[in-house]
């Protein structure tokens, strides 16, 4: 009844998606702004209207209502391969070759307001980029171990943490949460790409794999593995790929520069302790 604008079914998806996951879309033309409305198929189902059909060059405003107005026609049924919600974020996988991702981001002031993004809306980490100040996740003081192996450390200049030097057992930075480490392995490029081809950093992802939370951050971009010197760039990215199933518990985080790898692995540790709970000995 309603045919896809944005391509063929995806061929992961053969069959049209899911049974029960259609993304409804509806449209009021005589709507001052919020033009277009859409039924998520979540568990409670959503009900959003919103500023665009779909988010194609910028983030779409969304707002969450308890019933869509009778002013709204359906306009088209995608179907779903995923809808998933964890939280303040509803990733939505429709079935079709183009403009399948998408996430709804739900703003934390209870006002029901969500961005509404694809891969190519959502705004990455450059260089160059102002270090956002906002609090991070939890607030708060956050206490941060630092090994002492590290030559030149993260100041976390500006930034609510207390910091001691001491020798973590694996990994850069840590905190302690009620469930025990929260760690950081902190790389160069240089660095991150000799361990790999080396053997080491396998070892290193299967003692952070043990821990409640652990990430790699590298300090550059995945597209600077490609000009390693000495190093077949295919070689080198299969053996990241292999670590990444390898250890799925461990992240490998490429955060562009040196500064935004510090910004990130601060929220990192700050995440960890609001999720894990801080630990009742330190605070």
């Amino acid at each position: 009844m309603f045919e896809s604008r944005y391509g063929a079914t995806s061929p992961d998806a053969e069959g049209g998606g899911k049974p029960g996951l259609t993304l409804r879309i509806h449209r009021c033309p005589g709507a001052a702004r919020m033009t277009w409305a859409l039924e998520v198929p979540t568990e409670p189902g959503l009900k959003l209207l919103a500023t665009a059909r779909w988010p194609h060059e910028s983030p779409v405003l969304c707002l969450q209502v308890r019933s869509l107005p009778s002013s709204y026609a359906l306009e088209e049924e995608v179907p779903l391969v995923a809808c998933q919600r964890a939280g303040p974020l509803v990733t939505l996988v429709a079935a079709r070759s183009l403009e399948r991702r998408s996430q709804i981001h739900f703003m934390e002031d209870g006002s029901g307001k969500a961005w509404w993004n694809t891969p190519s809306t959502t705004l990455g980490l450059r260089a160059g980029i102002r270090v956002p100040t906002r609090r991070p996740p939890g607030g708060g003081v956050v206490p941060i171990q630092i090994d002492t192996r590290e030559r030149r450390p993260y100041s976390f200049a500006g930034r609510a943490v207390t910091t001691v030097r001491l020798r973590l057992d694996v990994g850069d930075y840590a905190t302690r949460t009620a469930s025990g480490l929260a760690v950081a392995e902190r790389k160069s490029v240089a660095d991150f790409a000799q361990s790999v081809v080396k053997g080491t950093l396998s070892l290193v992802m299967g003692e952070l794999a043990t821990l409640p939370r652990a990430v790699v951050v590298v300090e550059g971009r995945y597209g600077n593995l490609f000009s390693v010197q000495h190093v077949a760039p295919g070689f080198l990215i299969n053996l990241v790929a292999v670590l990444t199933v390898r250890y799925p518990a461990v992240q490998i985080v490429f955060a562009d520069t040196r500064t935004l790898a510090e910004e990130w692995t601060y929220r990192f540790l700050a995440a960890a302790r609001a999720e894990l709970g801080a630990n009742p000995e330190i605070g």
